[in-house]
């Protein structure tokens, strides 16, 4: 998954925001904050859409995170 994947996914269903967690599995809902913001450091899972391409595993930026553990990084939709 990459957090293109699941921006598509969540538009395509008609979902104001998305969710990613743990590197793998996405969310789509229309609210979003049930548990309050936490700190950013434990969203450090790596998209797995991007573990295949060694170029851009180099150039991971903190945007091309997926969430954690039971950690979701939380985007609206585009």
């Amino acid at each position: 998954m990459t957090l293109k994947m699941c921006n598509d996914l969540c538009k395509e269903v008609g979902a104001k925001f998305y969710g990613a967690q743990g590197g793998t599995e996405c969310f789509c809902d229309d609210t979003f904050g049930s548990y309050g913001k936490q700190v950013d450091d434990y969203c450090d899972r790596a998209c797995m859409g991007f573990l295949s391409d060694s170029k851009i595993t180099s150039a991971l930026t903190k945007s091309e995170f997926c969430g954690g553990d039971k950690m979701n990084s939380v985007y609206e939709v585009k």
